[in-house]
């Protein structure tokens, strides 16, 4: 039996992406607080920080996991950078 297509394959790219911020909206959602903190000081790498900072928020957002390659590289420059 073929594969019910609900979503067109646009849709479908999207619907796997992270979504598309603002400068405004990724300076309040990959703002550092206490909780993010805790548990940053408990992973060793920087790379698995930055990872972690992007997929805590992006799930934050959007209650979905993305795979790290579909990272969106203004996201990963701006927490880089708030990481130091």
């Amino acid at each position: 039996m073929p594969r019910l297509n609900i979503l067109s394959k646009l849709e479908q790219k999207e619907f796997d992406s992270p979504p598309l911020l603002s400068s405004e909206a990724r300076r309040s959602i990959f703002r550092l607080n206490p909780t993010t903190i805790k548990y940053l000081d408990q992973i060793e790498t920087e790379q698995n920080q930055v990872s972690f900072l992007l997929m805590y928020n992006y799930f934050k957002i959007t209650k979905k996991f993305f795979i790290p390659e579909s990272f969106l590289a203004k996201d990963i420059e701006y927490v880089v950078k708030q990481l130091g």
